[in-house]
């Protein structure tokens, strides 16, 4: 898409960055907060996956996601 602006790119780097949650409302904050994630995300629509998330954390201390980053250095001429 850059390049169809007319940007030359001149690095482009990608990582999947780890983080680490300790409960389950932690997660519902998160995604609240990144709507592009799970569009009109709503707690009781989702609460038995919820509960499951719930359950794993519980027996295993915490959950890790997984989530791709970005950065792309580019200039126009």
């Amino acid at each position: 898409m850059l390049c169809k602006c007319g940007f030359d790119i001149r690095e482009g780097l990608s990582y999947d960055m780890k983080s680490r949650l300790f409960d389950v409302g932690a997660l519902v904050y998160l995604l609240k907060i990144v709507p592009w994630a799970i569009p009109d995300f709503k707690p009781e629509k989702y609460i038995d996956h919820l509960m499951k998330i719930h359950n794993r954390i519980s027996e295993e201390g915490f959950i890790d996601l997984l989530t791709p980053r970005f950065l792309i250095s580019a200039i126009k001429p």
